[in-house]
């Protein structure tokens, strides 16, 4: 994906005008990994709160390019196979996240 695609999609992504295509869908995957993955890593920087809307910011974007992910089974593509592929370890991370919050709760 080029500079000027990305920064394209930031804008779109900024002003909730996303097309349902894999790029959008690859975009909002990113996202949510950032945003889940900074709750994680900069636990010790962030407070509970911070780290808890990061989370929940994640999340929102996962389900936003969850109702696009169809478009990657369908087309054949880099971007379609990156977003199966971050899928999954979307889904690996969050519930890696959850077990180790029920271990750590207890």
């Amino acid at each position: 994906m080029s500079f000027n695609d990305l920064k394209s999609l930031e804008m779109r992504i900024y002003q909730e005008n996303l097309e349902p295509n894999c790029q959008s869908c690859l975009a909002l995957l990113v996202m949510a990994l950032g945003c889940v993955g900074a709750s994680v890593i900069d636990g010790e920087k962030t407070s509970e709160h911070e780290s808890q809307q990061l989370k929940l910011q994640g999340v929102t974007w996962f389900t936003a390019a969850m109702k696009m992910l169809h478009l990657a089974h369908i087309e054949m593509s880099v971007e379609a196979c990156q977003c199966l592929l971050l899928t999954g370890y979307g889904n690996t991370f969050a519930r890696s996240t959850t077990a180790i919050t029920e271990l750590t709760s207890t």
